[in-house]
């Protein structure tokens, strides 16, 4: 088992981690950091991702409706191909 770091070396290892860190671990540290500034940005950051998942939640279903009407207009124009197939056959 490893040695507890030291303060430094943990700082230090934060401090490489930052630039890399996800929103999540950015909000995680941010409700954890004694310097009243940083807290302070917390509510803006929260509400700023709160309106980022809807406008995505907004976007991808756009997407999902748009892509289920493509895949029931090829369906249809298949099945109208085959009916045309079976009546050229038929004749």
């Amino acid at each position: 088992m490893a040695a507890p770091l030291s303060e430094v070396e943990a700082i230090g290892a934060l401090l490489e981690r930052l630039p890399e860190a996800d929103a999540a671990e950015l909000v995680a540290l941010a409700r954890t950091c004694p310097e009243f500034g940083v807290q302070a940005l917390l509510p803006r950051l929260e509400r700023v991702l709160e309106e980022l998942r809807h406008r995505l939640v907004e976007v991808i279903a756009q997407a999902h409706r748009q892509a289920v009407l493509a895949e029931e207009w090829i369906a249809s124009l298949e099945a109208e191909a085959e009916a045309q197939a079976d009546v050229r056959g038929a004749a």
